[in-house]
């Protein structure tokens, strides 16, 4: 007879390893789904997440942490989504060199033409860039 604890190790080992799969499984079946959405989206005329998400920073004009994103498509577009999900749309499209970036800040994207910048600062009541803030500075000091 084999041993107890043995058998035991196994069958966790075997539950841990069916568990990622598993897990694998139902990753692969959102992206595929989200395929489907995509190509339904086109024929309908409908836009992608990708086109959301660049009309919500293109709107702002400043990078956007992920849950302001998400907080945004919920108003502009009454689209839902969890944070993690749009997390997951944009690092696709990241991987593929398009549309977005990762900015220095946790969990904060902008688009991948913008030049690179850190925050953006209010001076007398105008948003502004920091990079441009620097020029403007120096120009008035002049």
């Amino acid at each position: 007879m084999k041993n107890p604890y043995e058998i035991l190790r196994q069958k966790e080992t075997e539950l841990a390893r069916l568990q990622r799969e598993v897990e694998a499984l139902r990753i692969a079946i959102k992206l595929l789904a989200e395929e489907t959405d995509f190509k339904a989206a086109q024929k309908t005329g409908e836009l992608t997440q990708a086109e959301m998400i660049m009309a919500i920073l293109e709107e702002a004009d400043h990078p956007m942490h992920i849950s302001d994103i998400a907080i945004a498509l919920d108003k502009k577009y009454s689209k839902k989504y969890p944070p993690p999900h749009l997390t997951s749309t944009i690092y696709r499209y990241m991987k593929q060199k398009k549309f977005f970036r990762k900015e220095k800040k946790p969990a904060t994207f902008g688009l991948v033409e913008w030049p690179a910048y850190t925050e953006v600062l209010e001076v007398n009541g105008i948003k502004v860039r920091d990079r441009d803030l620097r020029g403007q500075v120096e120009g008035r000091n002049e």
